[in-house]
């Protein structure tokens, strides 16, 4: 099951295609809900960010994970900020550590 959101399509074939392969997808939509749903009973499996991930369906079965240990795959981060409001310092420390992490895989933050 492909999960079809925003680059996430392209995210997973480029997984895929990394090891040399490509992905059988038999079914695709654009609800986390029924990815989770439908993987929950057993009709087929998918690749989920930690982000979409969670441990249930909505009809309360258990959605089993398994990590990608290699995965290749990335997520675009965004930050606005208010010209008029003071940043808070928890917004503050998760900025500085945004500009951390993009500094180190030699990106401009």
């Amino acid at each position: 099951m492909l999960l079809d959101t925003d680059e996430y399509p392209d995210v997973i074939r480029g997984h895929w295609h990394t090891h040399g392969s490509q992905p059988n997808v038999a079914f695709t939509t654009t609800s986390f809900e029924t990815v989770r749903s439908l993987v929950a009973k057993g009709r087929g499996v998918t690749l989920l960010s930690d982000l979409v991930y969670r441990p249930w369906s909505l009809e309360g079965l258990r959605v089993m994970r398994r990590t990608v240990e290699d995965s290749t795959t990335y997520m675009d981060v965004g930050a606005v900020l208010s010209e008029t409001l003071a940043l808070s310092e928890p917004a503050a420390v998760v900025l500085d550590y945004l500009r951390v992490m993009i500094t180190r895989h030699g990106e401009d933050a």
